[in-house]
């Protein structure tokens, strides 16, 4: 480990730190007012193309007879710099293989090629190898007022051709490699515990993300920092990973990028994640990471029913593994987000047969029913928040969320019998992916999220105080 920070030092080192300059937090509450750095809102739904991106670089090519984990779909852009133009919707603009984001850039980015790490934890006495290079993410540059350093962290990306799918192999092994890792204070400037396999894959990148970092800044801003703002994102497991990435970035990297005695009450970095697990194996360590990143400047963005995040009012997996979320919660209505893909399936031109149709219009009778007994289970979820209720109240309440919510599933297993879906179909929808766009079945939809963080705060914390 302290090789690894010598190696970031040198990385570093020629960079020009300077004194504190203050930028607003991503979070600013005042009483019961709340609202979201208009940084960030300028740059969020480019943010969101960016997440797709990090899928696509690494999506791979069933067509090439070689080694299937060698075929990248987009190999272009794993092993060379691009520009993402404003205005623009292509995603590989100097790929053989284009591919267009559905809606156009606002900014114009400068991509480094992916960085690479590991991840995946080898199974002992498998027969299959568990582990395998990865290429996790990218950084990207905005010049501008300020100037914006975007490091973007891919999900999980299981492919058929390993084991069960994919259900077994390196990128699903990092998921359900779910003990405890103990952290001392010389890795992130705290002693606390992290979720194993996700502190496993970070470290296994972390020098190659800060070359990649190096390289950016000092070539295109010459390595001056006094206008930069560093901003982490990721969905599903790179929300994960971006958490880690978040605090070791700050703690290792801050003060040499913007002087000695640097903190994050500067602003400097802020954190940005949807449906993200946790990854926090204790309410210390995250406390601790609140402490070192600062929790005004890190949302959390997800469904109310996504089960990753475990955001559900059923609460799935309560008490499982004990982990902790971390940052403020933006949060969406399931009902609001599957209304947005059934449009969505409507409006497509692949999914307009009649067949198609008319089952989506039989769809959307029966998810009026679901709908209806899923915002019940929310309601009285919330309910069993409350404070100055009973204990004998909030169990009844939360039983009958529950059982509302078995109902809801149910009703959707009903019309999986009748042709009409399935629940992965909600869970995929609950998790930001959708089966009717140009990316692949259920891949993240970056149409899915609500552009509206304010609101999303707002009923984060409704949510969370059971008001």
């Amino acid at each position: 480990m302290k090789k690894s920070l010598f190696v970031l030092s040198v990385l570093l080192c020629n960079l020009c730190a300077f004194g504190e300059k203050q930028f607003p937090p991503l979070v600013t509450q005042k009483g019961v007012e709340i609202s979201v750095s208009a940084v960030f809102q300028a740059i969020h739904s480019d943010v969101l193309l960016h997440i797709l991106r990090s899928y696509e670089t690494t999506k791979r090519d069933s067509r090439v007879k070689v080694r299937p984990q060698d075929a990248f779909l987009h190999s272009e852009a794993l092993f060379q710099s691009m520009t993402l133009l404003a205005g623009t919707r292509e995603l590989f603009p100097r790929a053989e293989k284009g591919r267009e984001a559905p809606y156009a850039f606002k900014d114009t980015w400068i991509c480094d090629k992916n960085f690479s790490g590991v991840h995946g934890i080898t199974v002992v006495h498998s027969i299959w190898d568990a582990q395998e290079n990865d290429f996790p993410g990218y950084v990207a540059l905005r010049k501008g007022d300020p100037d914006i350093l975007l490091v973007v962290l891919r999900g999980t990306q299981g492919e058929l051709f390993q084991p069960a799918g994919g259900y077994l192999g390196p990128s699903w092994m990092t998921n359900l490699s779910v003990r405890k890792e103990p952290i001392s204070p010389e890795i992130f400037g705290f002693k606390g515990k992290i979720h194993h396999g996700f502190l496993q894959k970070v470290l296994s990148y972390r020098i190659n993300l800060i070359g990649s970092i190096h390289k950016l800044l000092v070539n295109e801003l010459k390595g001056k920092t006094e206008n930069l703002i560093v901003v982490v994102v990721g969905h599903s497991q790179g929300a994960a990973v971006a958490q880690i990435t978040f605090v070791d970035l700050i703690h290792n990297a801050g003060p040499i990028l913007f002087g000695k005695d640097f903190t994050n009450q500067q602003n400097r970095f802020y954190l940005y994640v949807l449906s993200a697990p946790k990854v926090a194996g204790d309410k210390t360590t995250a406390n601790s990471m609140h402490a070192i990143g600062i929790r005004e400047n890190m949302i959390r963005h997800n469904v109310m029913q996504d089960p990753v995040p475990n955001a559900g009012v059923d609460k799935i997996f309560d008490g499982f593994g004990e982990y902790y979320p971390t940052g403020y919660l933006s949060l969406e209505d399931s009902i609001d987000v599957v209304n947005k893909v059934v449009r969505y399936e409507v409006e497509s031109e692949e999914m307009t047969p009649e067949a198609t149709l008319k089952e989506i219009k039989e769809r959307q009778v029966a998810l009026k029913a679901i709908n209806a007994t899923i915002e019940k289970s929310s309601f009285l979820y919330l309910l069993s928040k409350k404070q100055d209720d009973s204990l004998p109240k909030k169990i009844l309440a939360k039983t009958a969320a529950q059982a509302l919510m078995i109902e809801a599933f149910a009703q959707m297993k009903k019309m999986q019998s009748q042709g009409f879906g399935n629940p992965f179909w909600y869970i995929a929808a609950w998790h930001y992916g959708d089966r009717c766009n140009p990316y692949g079945s259920f891949a993240f939809d970056p149409r899915l999220p609500s552009s509206d963080l304010k609101k999303g705060l707002e009923k984060g914390r409704t949510h969370e105080q059971g008001l």
